[in-house]
């Protein structure tokens, strides 16, 4: 978490070293580590408070399962499928544009957690109760419908994510 909101401080503070961190198109040639990297950008403080909740959240129950070492690795692998899938993407569409935010990982770790505890209610937004599989099928929707109505397409990295997880 500590390393999220590093880069979301990067970003406001340092944007010339923040964008040296996020993926796009022909980055890996020249900087592989990107596909590491790009989750540590936020690009709003909207996206970097639900990012670090559910890191919260999820995470640290995850981490207790598993162990720091596995927990870590499988944060790493998820942004890099969820990369990846970004990269395809754009390769496929002809198209250029940024990936950045923790999503894929978070959302890697929400399907994790909900084939753990499918039934776990939390109060969505505060105030709503729903149980974590619910959210889980409204968030994944919700980025197939923007990708596959081209509104940005480049959330596809969230599903590439989520499907590692």
């Amino acid at each position: 978490m500590g390393l999220v909101v590093a880069g979301f401080l990067l970003t406001r503070f340092a944007p010339q070293v923040a964008t040296s961190l996020v993926l796009f198109p022909g980055a890996l040639p020249q900087a592989p580590w990107r596909l590491l990297t790009y989750p540590l950008v936020s690009g709003s403080i909207l996206g970097l408070v639900f990012d670090l909740l559910f890191l919260w959240w999820v995470g640290n129950e995850l981490e207790t399962i598993y162990g720091s070492r596995r927990f870590a690795t499988f944060c790493a692998l998820a942004s890099a499928v969820g990369g990846l899938t970004y990269l395809g993407m754009a390769a496929a569409k002809g198209a250029a544009g940024f990936a950045f935010g923790a999503s894929a990982p978070v959302l890697a770790l929400l399907v994790l957690y909900a084939f753990h505890y499918p039934t776990r209610e939390i109060r969505f937004y505060g105030i709503f109760p729903i149980q974590i599989r619910w959210l889980l099928v409204i968030y994944l929707a919700v980025d197939l419908s923007n990708s596959l109505g081209g509104v940005p397409w480049t959330n596809l990295y969230h599903l590439g994510g989520a499907a590692f997880g």
